[in-house]
């Protein structure tokens, strides 16, 4: 099933609508299209009040409880929006790498 030590092979090319990729070149306009996206996410969310929030508990603790921002609550919200980005790299990865390899401890 996954073909052991040679890998998961036959991972069929990446269609995105009308747009089908079929060289490094269509996957690298499809990678810098979604990295734009991902910048200008974490560019809005910065400038919002949960990215100055998230600042002012990493700048200063204290002066963060005493504005009313608790480190908790801020923390479990950064894990959650990271849980949400991050898997984006594995699946930019492996759609790019021709075949994967699971490595088993």
């Amino acid at each position: 099933m996954t073909g052991g030590p040679d890998g998961i092979s036959k991972i069929p090319d990446l269609h995105v609508g009308f747009f089908v990729c079929k060289s490094y070149y269509d996957y690298f306009k499809v990678l810098f299209i979604i990295g734009i996206i991902c910048y200008l996410v974490v560019a809005r969310i910065r400038k919002s009040y949960f990215g100055r929030a998230l600042a002012s508990v990493r700048d200063d603790e204290i002066a963060a409880k005493c504005m009313g921002i608790t480190r908790e609550i801020k923390g479990l919200e950064e894990f959650s929006m990271q849980k949400e980005l991050f898997p984006m790299k594995g699946v930019i990865t492996t759609v790019i790498t021709p075949f994967t390899v699971i490595a088993t401890a």
